[in-house]
């Protein structure tokens, strides 16, 4: 019985090796510049009126809350312009960080995805 399966010469399978070496050295590339970007990913947020402002760090936890002394005498909105504003600074960052994962993937409308889930209010204010 002979073997009839078509193997590839030694220069082929070289050059295949080759290819595969260098597709994995640039994914390789591309994660640790997605990774050295999401090190720098901290954002920021600032209410309308300047008064409240949120930091988010590089990992997305709130990093500071500062609220103007002004703030304080709107007591009872104050609760919801600080929610508002972490809403915020949450969503830039979701944006941010995705628009790092697209360029890194490619194929996928990962941003288009993430867009969607945020409330089109908050994506207008982001714009």
């Amino acid at each position: 019985m002979s073997d009839n399966i078509d193997r590839p010469s030694p220069e082929e399978a070289m050059r295949k090796l080759e290819e595969i070496h260098q597709a994995a050295e640039s994914t390789l590339a591309a994660f640790e510049e997605f990774d050295a970007e999401m090190a720098e990913a901290a954002v920021e947020a600032v209410s309308e009126d300047g008064m409240v402002r949120v930091r988010l760090d590089s990992e997305g936890s709130i990093e500071a809350i500062d609220i103007q002394d002004g703030a304080l005498r709107r007591r009872g909105a104050l609760a919801d312009t600080i929610r508002q504003v972490i809403d915020e600074a949450k969503a830039k960052y979701a944006l941010k960080v995705t628009d790092m994962a697209q360029r890194l993937q490619g194929g996928i409308d990962i941003a288009g995805m993430v867009e969607r889930q945020i409330p089109s209010d908050l994506r207008n204010r982001l714009r």
